[in-house]
């Protein structure tokens, strides 16, 4: 659409989304594995651009300032909009990704015609990072509607396998992308990622310029998400809501009956809470620190010594990985799933499931030492 403009690259909430965006967004490869080989394409490298891509100016806006606040992303992206501009004579295309659903569950923001810097240019292509898929399906539809481009993933949230990914292309954007006669040909690195198999029917020009070998990998793994994920959609947008939110503020009550633990954030059917110190005046754990803790919840601690009583210090559980806040403090992390909000809709679940959880949570914390000491023996 743009084949003579500089593209820059802009990426919300960085440090609360996947590993490797800001590489991807910039078309960088972030391993020296790929799902092809493309014949006509040099081999990707861990941290080379893609071949047939020209260098791509980018832009971050940290999830967080440095007091743990949610960053003001609308102003930073309006701010570094305007400055581009005003210093650039060339011709820019921006391509500006937005979060729906971050690590702690935050939703960012773009600028608008409203806003005290400039209003994101007309011809900006806007792509939504979905990948959490804490999303209903109706606000999907609507971005799709405004002709933005949506990242979904069938891993995590919805219990698929890892790397189950799915670009949605708004029809009218596949439409227009399809319709430029005289477009450069596709970089042939590319070639390395998608084949013909993975674009839709209104892309026929670019499938027509990737090979076919077909993604069979690709295709395993939706195949582990989509049972899930078409009971999820079945459920009515209100009634996920609903059991989203009950569910969160029941396990917000439970992580705060604990002495060392305060939730920070309720958000998107993600409880994030920070976890104290023995002492008041030594502060909140870090990020070494909860990684951890996230660890260890995976493990048998009925041998430890020091340490209180706790009927559920054998129990191995699962959460999300600990997520920095500040440069000294950071949080864990109870989630919802896909999985959950079914049998919750069934009456197939038991809020005890999280009070075990959060028990041995708060047990870690409290014995921290002496669970460190016994996991270095």
């Amino acid at each position: 659409l743009h084949p003579h403009a500089r593209l820059h690259s802009i990426v919300a909430a960085a440090g609360e989304v996947g590993t490797a965006t800001a590489e991807a967004a910039r078309c960088v490869s972030y391993d020296n594995l790929t799902p092809f080989c493309a014949p006509t394409a040099r081999a990707p490298t861990k941290g080379s651009l893609l071949d047939g891509f020209a260098h791509i100016e980018q832009f971050c806006v940290p999830a967080r300032d440095a007091t743990g606040k949610q960053s003001d992303e609308a102003a930073a992206i309006g701010a570094h909009i305007d400055a581009v501009a005003a210093a650039s004579a060339e011709p820019i295309a921006w391509v500006v990704r937005q979060v729906a659903g971050t690590k702690t569950g935050f939703t960012t923001s773009l600028p608008d015609a409203a806003s005290a810097c400039g209003a994101l240019p007309a011809d900006a292509l806007v792509v939504i990072d979905a990948c959490q898929l804490r999303v209903s399906c109706e606000l999907v539809h609507s971005y799709l509607r405004q002709g933005q481009v949506v990242l979904i993933t069938g891993s995590k949230f919805v219990h698929g396998a890892s790397f189950s990914a799915a670009i949605l292309i708004p029809p009218e954007l596949a439409q227009r992308l399809e319709a430029v006669r005289d477009a450069p040909p596709l970089p042939v690195g590319l070639g390395a990622h998608f084949s013909a198999h993975e674009m839709p029917d209104r892309l026929s020009r670019w499938a027509e310029q990737l090979h076919r070998s077909p993604n069979l990998g690709l295709l395993l793994r939706w195949h582990t998400a989509l049972p899930m994920l078409e009971r999820l959609c079945a459920l009515p947008d209100g009634e996920r809501t609903r059991l989203e939110d009950a569910w969160a503020a029941s396990v917000a009550q439970l992580v705060e009956r604990q002495p060392r633990l305060s939730v920070l954030s309720r958000e998107a059917g993600i409880v994030s809470f920070t976890c104290a110190r023995p002492s008041a005046d030594e502060g909140m754990y870090g990020l070494d620190e909860l990684a951890k803790v996230h660890r260890w919840l995976q493990e048998d601690f009925a041998h430890v010594q020091g340490a209180r009583p706790c009927a559920h210090r054998s129990l191995v559980c699962f959460i999300g990985q600990a997520v920095a806040i500040t440069r000294g403090v950071a949080v864990l992390r109870i989630a919802s799933s896909a999985d959950l909000l079914v049998r919750l809709h069934d009456g197939a679940y038991e809020l005890a499931m999280e009070e075990a959880l959060v028990d041995k949570i708060g047990w870690l914390i409290e014995s921290y030492d002496a669970v460190l000491d016994a996991a270095l023996r």
